[in-house]
């Protein structure tokens, strides 16, 4: 079976979108605030996102999440960076199997961050 929860903050560069970026990109030399932006990002999906009896608990993976972002904060800084200097193309991966890529045909940053039998992914457009 597959199941996929999604939680788009925005589809076309709302104050919000630009807000999250603004946060990455102003906080790329500073692992642990990213750490922090990201993070404050799953609590807001968690909100929305409680399925009950759905085939993942989220919120029982909350400290895994939490984890792996920290575990991985140089590797986001990495990320971030790169998609601060469009380098598409970028990969890397980190602890945990936690892999961040900046797409080589889109430009987009992909986040992936495996939990129990399921996958967090944050996205991130490039900057305009």
């Amino acid at each position: 079976m597959n199941w996929c929860d999604i939680v788009v903050e925005s589809l076309q560069g709302s104050q919000a979108t630009q807000t999250t970026s603004m946060e990455l990109f102003g906080n790329a030399s500073n692992p642990p605030v990213l750490v922090d932006v990201l993070h404050s990002r799953f609590d807001k999906f968690l909100q929305v996102s409680a399925v009950e009896g759905g085939p993942v608990d989220l919120k029982q993976l909350a400290d895994i999440v939490t984890s792996r972002l920290k575990e991985n904060a140089a590797l986001i800084a990495n990320c971030v960076t790169a998609l601060a200097d469009r380098k598409r193309g970028f990969v890397q991966d980190g602890d945990g199997g936690v892999v961040c890529r900046v797409s080589e045909v889109s430009g987009w940053l992909r986040l992936e961050i495996p939990v129990e039998g399921a996958r967090i992914v944050y996205m991130v457009a490039p900057a305009a």
